[in-house]
């Protein structure tokens, strides 16, 4: 590799983003009055100038002080997004609801029993109900946004209907219901999403629940004519993509055009994310740069000049943008794309990373948190990447031959090149006078052009291609390569196929997009005429789907990695930055710097850290999902068990998973990659709906179950267990075996008591000893079991309370017989069943037991060292 001559390597305007960043960074954890900023801004600018005649090389560095002065101001006086304190009475009750719905929602698969349909609501009062929905206050006028679930019974059908809001209600629509309303909560464990700014960020202060058969619609309307517009283009869009494809292409398409997921086939997301190309159906810059790159290229075939092509093509990213519903990172793209052809028009091509920065310092300046957001840091990355790492490497190995192909029949041109590049046209032209003898004389005749001429075209072509392939090549792997890091911290994933995935997908996602665009706007005119447009979508979106199903048969194809650590993120960064570098150096060091970087990536993805265990005791934890339960065990050894992951209840369901969602980024925040066994209590879904998740992340060694009656949902976990290789452990009552340095009895269930029907008293209890200190693990079983139990040596210094605090369990004879001297209650913060109940909190109290709660305390975690046992919650909940 020979360093590039041509590559700007100056970018005044990244460094000023990223000092711009770094103050915000110090607002946010480094924080100080916005005075102290201001003086700091100010001293830095004066130095500046003072110095700006006399130290050249001082003005710059005292420049990038102050714009690190001028973010942490924007970042200590940013307003921050609050929950109305009027809404806090009506956490958790239930409330009747008046107000306009704000965007419209889509009906998504939710089962096999029942469907979930979601909008968005501006409250004009709420009036507080009993549980009867009678009216016990009068309304209270609120203004705020509140996002509703709709939940109806029956079977899912797909037909025309189900592609419209299942609801019933359109933008700007008075509406109004009885419901239960709720402020969003984190769930309290170390790694947990941050949910509630999430939805603040977009405008959200509160969640509600109603059934669509009690929505009643109002006279009136309210809101904005320019979203009641948007929001009919866009359901008109979503119509006519029905009308032209099948239902499952319809639905990708949907998402790759219109960011609707709420109808993808579940398979279909699964597959699309574990083969490294989930982005395709996430509108992004990747889809946006397709779509106006194919209306540029239109658009300069049809002769327009560069400045009218440039205008319309950016009218119609501004469009697109428009249309879709997804927010700031299709604006940040556009808005980065319309800087790119800015300077493009004006002759700086090649400052790419001055644009980037450009266009991060604004963002940053008009919402400075963005920079806290996933979605902001994966865009400015990816771009980043794009122009400090892959674009330096084209130039420095594709790029000289692709200009050797320019101009190939000018002999002229070989004079300005390096001496590699012109021996190589004169190669080329040898060649072409070889092929020239195998051109028929009718296709020179036809064409005009003499056969020498012919050779050269097509020798010009074949060499475009096979650089065109190394191109592809290069981009994906460096891409992957680069963005390791992120999708380690926030995805936990490190896709080993996602080079080829890309290499496949990406061309085709290339057809795809046009292909579609055409057919869509083509329908409005006449739908036959848009079924040849339509027919090669689909046939380039089939190769695509097929291509990620063939990827997911590999073995290891998908890495779920823990948490990397601050070191491994410094390392990383430096190796990035320091890549950055080297390519724009000789070669040797440049080939330093690529390897550099590959070696912290490859670290990253297949090197996981070290667990955050405490050796030589016995580690309880209770983790926080909800109205549901999930409890770590980590044996002296080091061994690790998870019993129950959580889920939800009731005939609804969703695309949230408690396994992938809440347990597992637990389990890798704590830097644990691997399982040594997996136990399920009993077949009810806020246990066990989770679990196929952790089977499937965690790879565990071993099932544990007791008896247990054949359900569906049971069998679901055996068909996952059996896929990933785990050997069963069948535990009975009077069972016991050693673990990891720890004795573990099962005491419950007995096969003769198991009935048709997944019942709590089918739970598996049980008790973990080591050394003089235990663990009583009875699920949910209920009164008739502990009876049984409360007849055992059961006594245990740590109890983990039965149904979740239900009346139906812990009662005084059973905690008489297990002596508890701690207790923790697994339970959602204002569940609808009101747990736990306040009698079994007292009797709790009265056998002076120290109980915890998850909907209180969050994770809790008791270490038991054999002789004592101390207690240590999660950080309070955010």
């Amino acid at each position: 590799m020979r360093a590039p001559s041509r590559l700007n390597t100056t970018a005044p305007m990244l460094w000023a983003a990223l000092a711009f960043g770094g103050g915000i960074v110090f607002s946010r954890y480094a924080w100080r009055p916005p005075g102290w900023w201001l003086i700091a801004l100010i001293g830095a600018i004066v130095g500046a100038i003072v110095f700006a005649g006399r130290q050249r090389r001082l003005a710059p560095v005292l420049a990038m002080i102050g714009l690190v002065g001028l973010g942490a101001i924007a970042g200590s006086v940013r307003t921050a997004a609050v929950f109305p304190p009027e809404l806090a009475p009506f956490d958790g009750k239930q409330a009747l609801v008046t107000g306009y719905v704000v965007a419209e929602g889509a009906p998504q698969l939710a089962g096999k029993r029942a469907t979930r349909d979601s909008f968005d609501l501006q409250i004009e009062s709420l009036q507080p109900l009993d549980r009867k929905r009678e009216p016990i206050g009068p309304p209270v006028t609120i203004r705020a946004n509140i996002r509703v679930s709709v939940y109806s019974a029956g079977r899912w059908e797909e037909t025309e209907d189900a592609r419209s809001t299942e609801a019933g209600v359109h933008y700007g629509q008075r509406v109004r219901f009885p419901g239960s309303l709720r402020l969003p909560r984190n769930f309290g464990n170390p790694g947990s999403f941050d949910y509630r700014q999430y939805l603040l960020d977009r405008g959200i202060v509160a969640q509600a629940s109603t059934r669509v058969d009690r929505i009643e619609t109002l006279p009136g309307w309210e809101g904005s004519r320019l979203e009641l517009l948007r929001s009919r283009i866009r359901g008109s869009v979503l119509d006519h993509i029905g009308n032209i494809w099948l239902a499952d292409e319809a639905s990708t398409l949907d998402a790759m055009l219109v960011s609707e997921r709420s109808l993808l086939d579940p398979d279909v997301r699964i597959a699309f994310q574990r083969s490294g190309i989930y982005h395709l159906i996430v509108v992004s810059g990747l889809n946006l740069a397709i779509l106006a790159g194919f209306v540029y290229w239109v658009l300069r075939r049809m002769r327009l000049g560069e400045w009218p092509a440039t205008v319309l093509m950016l009218a119609s990213a501004v469009a697109f943008a428009w249309i879709n519903d997804e927010g700031a990172p299709v604006w940040r793209a556009t808005a980065m794309l319309a800087l790119y052809m800015v300077t493009r028009l004006l002759y700086r091509e090649r400052a790419q990373l001055n644009v980037i920065g450009t266009a991060a310092l604004l963002l940053l300046v008009v919402n400075p948190d963005a920079l806290f957001g996933a979605s902001f840091q994966l865009s400015f990355l990816a771009v980043l990447s794009l122009a400090a790492v892959v674009m330096p490497l084209l130039e420095r190995t594709s790029a000289p031959w692709r200009r050797a192909l320019n101009h190939l029949e000018t002999t002229g041109y070989d004079a300005v090149l390096a001496p590699r590049q012109a021996q190589f046209r004169l190669d080329l032209r040898l060649l072409s006078g070889r092929l020239s003898w195998f051109v028929p004389t009718w296709i020179a005749s036809l064409t005009r052009r003499p056969p020498q001429r012919l050779a050269e075209v097509f020798v010009s072509a074949t060499g475009r291609t096979l650089l065109y392939a190394h191109d592809l090549v290069i981009v994906s792997t460096t891409m992957q390569i680069c963005l390791v890091l992120p999708m380690a911290w926030y995805f936990h994933r490190a896709v080993t196929v996602g080079v080829p995935a890309n290499l496949v997908a990406v061309p085709l996602a290339g057809i795809v997009l046009p292909a579609a665009a055409m057919a869509v706007g083509v329908s409005y005119l006449w739908l036959p005429l848009a079924k040849p447009f339509a027919a090669v979508a689909a046939l380039a979106l089939r190769a695509i789907s097929g291509s990620a199903g063939a990827m997911l048969s590999f073995q290891g194809r998908d890495l779920r990695v823990a948490t990397p650590s601050f070191w491994l993120i410094a390392a990383g960064a430096v190796t990035f930055v320091f890549c950055a570098w080297a390519l724009r150096r000789r070669r040797a060091v440049a080939a330093l710097g690529l390897v550099s970087l590959l070696v912290s990536s490859l670290w990253i993805g297949f090197i996981p850290p070290r667990p955050q265990t405490r050796a030589g005791v016995l580690e309880f934890t209770a983790i926080d999902v909800g109205q549901g339960e999930s409890l770590l065990l980590v044996t002296p050894s080091g061994s690790t068990v998870l019993i129950d992951a959580g889920g939800q209840m009731g005939p609804s369901r969703s695309s949230f998973d408690y396994g992938e969602d809440v347990v597992s980024p637990y389990l890798w925040q704590r830097g644990i990659t691997r399982l040594d066994a997996v136990a399920m209590t009993h077949a009810h879904a806020d246990h066990v709906g989770g679990l196929a998740a952790v089977i499937r992340n965690f790879r565990p060694k071993e099932l544990w179950l007791g008896a247990n009656p054949d359900t569906s949902l049971l069998r679901s976990i055996l068909k996952q267990a059996r896929q990933e290789g785990l050997s069963l452990r069948q535990l009975a009552d009077g069972e016991s075996f050693a673990f990891g340095g720890t004795h573990v009895e099962a005491l419950s269930p007995r096969a003769s008591d198991i009935r048709g029907e997944a019942e709590n008293n089918d739970s598996l209890v049980l008790r973990n000893a080591y050394g003089e200190t235990s663990l009583l693990l009875p699920g949910d079983a209920e009164k008739k079991i502990e009876k049984v139990l409360a007849e055992k040596p059961i006594a245990a210094d740590v109890l983990q309370v039965g149904h979740h605090g239900s009346a139906t369990s812990t009662t005084a004879p059973f905690l008489a017989a297990a002596r508890p001297r701690y207790a923790v209650i697994s339970a959602g913060a204002n569940n609808a069943y009101g747990y736990p109940r306040w009698d079994v909190v007292r009797r709790l109290a009265e056998s002076h037991a120290a109980t915890w709660r998850t909907d209180t305390n969050g994770a809790v975690t008791f270490y038991l060292d054999g002789r004592a046992v101390t207690v240590r919650p999660a950080a309070l909940l955010r």
